[in-house]
């Protein structure tokens, strides 16, 4: 039997979590498709805050280098595509495997979600980084996704090279 203190222990941690999650927003332009990396560093940019919510907006690259702390944990994320009248359209936040399969060749090609992604560090320094995938309807070739992926790792090493 579960005692109702053990309950109340793990409803108040989970508050506090949702209380203290670091808040943010990932906002690309419409036709943005594949990996968006946010990497710490201290020549990077500090995101507008809205709302008490990190405003993070992805440039074309996907690669944005924030000044400041990614923090690990609870952390409560939304994402948006930004139209070119400037409106921003919420994108659901994941989805299951089997949209996935269900992509196409023949109709327009359309944001699906977000999918994954990963936390950890680069190299020795000790910056944090993120990495989100956003997926659409199409399949891309592997080779085509390692492309734009070397070209991402290829801007964050001659950024940090740069970085002084």
């Amino acid at each position: 039997m579960i005692y109702p203190g053990f309950l109340l222990l793990i409803f108040v941690s989970g508050l506090i979590g949702s209380i203290n999650a670091q808040k943010r927003d990932y906002i690309i332009d419409e036709d943005f498709k594949g990996r968006v990396i946010i990497v710490e560093s201290q020549c990077g940019e500090v995101p507008p805050i809205k709302q008490e919510r990190l405003q993070f907006k992805i440039p074309e690259n996907g690669v944005y280098f924030f000044n400041g702390e990614l923090k690990s944990g609870v952390i409560d994320e939304n994402y948006y595509y930004r139209q070119p009248n400037g409106k921003l359209v919420k994108i659901r936040g994941y989805f299951s495997k089997d949209e996935i399969d269900k992509s196409d060749s023949l109709s327009a090609e359309h944001l699906v979600g977000v999918f994954g992604g990963s936390f950890g560090t680069y190299g020795n320094d000790g910056n944090n980084f993120l990495i989100k995938y956003f997926e659409t309807n199409k399949n891309y070739s592997e080779r085509s996704t390692w492309k734009q992926n070397n070209t991402q790792d290829e801007f964050i090493r001659d950024f940090k090279l740069n970085c002084k």
